[in-house]
């Protein structure tokens, strides 16, 4: 279909000016010149035989794989369940179990065979995708950047249909795998101590074959697994995080690797005079209480954003130091086993995830409110033409707002408070959650490094020193991300405590007035702002559990085996170890889930008093 598309295009581009050459769909050197249409028309019929070659071979290939693969695991599926019946037989389990080491052994041919004769294309698809996949990514941004979006979109469909055949072999290599060692734990589960040594020996033989995993690897160097897909995708995905928070902060121009001040600034100025006319007004209308607590619901917000984008400014250089030293550990080579990179995927996920669903509810959140409030506004004076336009955001006007179109410049005007709001606070947690639990990952990788430190035939001392380095390194990115950040998780607390309640107090008035949206846009945005500082609170505390952690490991490994010379080196980390690492509110408050209940409890009780 695509190609289908290129060639109609370039037809109609050559129609629209005969000066254009003709193109052909695949590129490659025609042996004459194409400068009709009979020529163009010959060659594209003789590049039609390259989508069978496509269809027909690589589809064809990989469809052929994955049912031979399939079958082979399902027989060890029934040969799983014929060792229950075998070991059961009252006649004598002997005959059973020669008939499951015959199968067995046959299986393992056929699997020897498959891994023979695929192992080499296996390999090519998964560099082949690998590198058709940054390609055509390449290419799509390109185009899309040039307008033509239907490549994006193509692209998409493309990396899906590429990404869902690597997703199958890695699935089939792991069905494999889990169906191989299955056997032998069948075996094990069974009483099969109470067999005659005759047949225990055959079962032995069984168990024994069956202890190396049956296996398709990647050029003899690579398992195919799930591991394998994860490592082609979400090492990769990990990085998007970043990128993602990149995106957010460099709208304001906050972004620590590459501030534009210009575009600071202007958000600076632009927050400020905002501010500086709602107080105005704020002052005005100081008796109206409803309409204080109205400005104090919408001020708390944009004041807290302003003071997150100037923090960001004024720790640049450190925040941006911290973003370079992280760099090196989103390579998949630095974890030495499945189990690191496990862990360092989970909190990456977590990160991500968090991000998407800040993002997304505190983006539903301010539209939902902006354009409500513009709507209500319109449909009010259509029914009585002698009252003003009333905006989103309250605040000064320079001009009275009796006409739409006034009314719809100021409306663009404010519309940077979303943007602000959702690029600004938004982009400002998020880069702050996916750093923290960064490190803390990191934390949680390195005890699992202590395992490996004492396990090291070269000696202890190798291992301990690689542990104090690292452990050092951390503590040291814990020091950053809390002097850069104490301040505005400070503000953070004191202006969700305070926002809560004012606007909860808002939100009970106007439902008891029968506005009940503002009480359901209440709900949603008080569950977007308290899942914010729950990922604060639960980061902290899990901060201070992993590095409490890391002092327990070391405690409980065989520290007393150790020399003279290595137990210093421990006696090192144990010692920092005591005083666990912690993210703080203005260095007096620790983050930690304590300090959310605390924050919960207040809310709560101040809302019910107000009620």
């Amino acid at each position: 279909m695509m190609r289908k598309r290129t060639t109609i295009g370039l037809l109609v581009t050559v129609m629209d000016n005969s000066s254009f050459g003709y193109q052909l769909p695949y590129k490659t050197r025609p042996l004459v010149e194409i400068n009709d249409a009979t020529t163009y028309g010959l060659h594209c019929l003789y590049q039609v035989i390259v989508l069978p070659l496509i269809t027909f071979g690589s589809v064809g290939y990989d469809s052929f794989f994955i049912t031979l693969s399939l079958h082979v695991i399902a027989q060890l599926s029934v040969l799983k369940y014929r060792v229950r019946l075998a070991l059961e037989d009252p006649n004598g389990c002997r005959c059973g179990i020669k008939k499951l080491i015959n199968k067995h052994y046959q299986l393992i041919g056929l699997v020897d065979i498959l891994e023979n004769a695929f192992n080499l294309g296996i390999l090519e698809h998964l560099l082949g995708t690998t590198v058709n996949l940054c390609v055509s990514g390449y290419n799509a941004i390109l185009r899309s950047s040039n307008g033509e979006n239907l490549e994006l979109f193509l692209f998409f469909i493309f990396s899906s249909i590429i990404l869902s055949t690597l997703f199958a072999y890695c699935y089939t290599g792991e069905c494999l795998i889990q169906e191989s060692t299955d056997f032998a734990v069948a075996f094990y589960e069974y009483e099969w101590y109470n067999v005659s040594p005759m047949d225990s020996k055959m079962i032995l033989i069984c168990m024994i074959g069956a202890s190396k995993p049956l296996q398709l690897t990647s050029g003899k160097f690579f398992v195919l697994s799930l591991c394998t897909f994860s490592d082609a995708t979400d090492v990769f995905e990990s990085e998007k995080v970043i990128k993602w928070n990149k995106r957010l902060l460099r709208c304001v121009g906050v972004w620590p690797l590459a501030v534009y001040d210009p575009l600071f600034l202007f958000f600076v100025v632009y927050l400020l005079l905002h501010c500086s006319l709602t107080l105005v007004d704020f002052i005005d209308q100081a008796k109206n209480i409803d309409y204080v607590v109205r400005v104090l619901t919408e001020t708390v917000p944009l004041l807290m954003a302003l003071i997150k984008i100037t923090i960001y400014r004024l720790n640049r250089r450190a925040i941006a130091r911290l973003l370079i030293e992280i760099r090196g550990d989103f390579f998949v080579e630095n974890y030495a086993n499945e189990k690191e990179k496990l862990i360092f995927l989970d909190y990456n996920r977590l990160s991500r995830r968090f991000t998407a669903i800040t993002f997304v509810s505190m983006s539903i959140v301010t539209g939902l409110y902006f354009f409500k409030a513009i709507m209500t506004s319109v449909l009010t004076v259509m029914g009585n033409s002698s009252l003003e336009y009333q905006l989103p955001y309250k605040t000064r006007t320079m001009v009275e707002l009796n006409d739409i179109t006034t009314y719809a410049f100021y409306c663009i005007y404010q519309w940077l408070i979303v943007v602000t709001m959702v690029s600004g606070y938004v982009g400002s947690d998020c880069l702050f959650a996916s750093l923290a639990l960064h490190v803390t990952g990191q934390l949680a990788i390195l005890r699992c490094k202590v395992k490996e430190a004492f396990e090291d035939s070269n000696g202890y001392k190798r291992g301990m020193k690689k542990l104090v380095i690292k452990h050092h390194r951390l503590i040291r990115l814990v020091e950053t991300l809390e002097d850069g950040f104490n301040i505005m998780i400070f503000q953070q607390l004191l202006g969700t405590t305070l926002n809560l309640c004012v606007s909860g107090y808002h939100a009970l008035v106007s439902s008891a007035n029968g506005e009940n949206i503002v009480l359901v846009t209440f709900f949603v945005y008080a569950f977007s702002v308290l899942s914010t500082l729950f990922v604060y609170c639960y980061i902290g505390e899990c901060l201070i559990e992993e590095s409490i952690g890391l002092g327990d490991t070391l405690y409980q490994s065989d520290w007393y085996d150790l020399s003279t010379v290595d137990l210093k080196m421990m006696y090192i980390c144990m010692q920092r170890t005591r005083k666990p690492l912690q993210l703080t509110s203005a260095k007096f408050c620790a983050l930690s889930l304590d300090t959310f209940s605390d924050v919960g409890i207040s809310w709560v009780s101040r809302n019910v008093r107000s009620s």
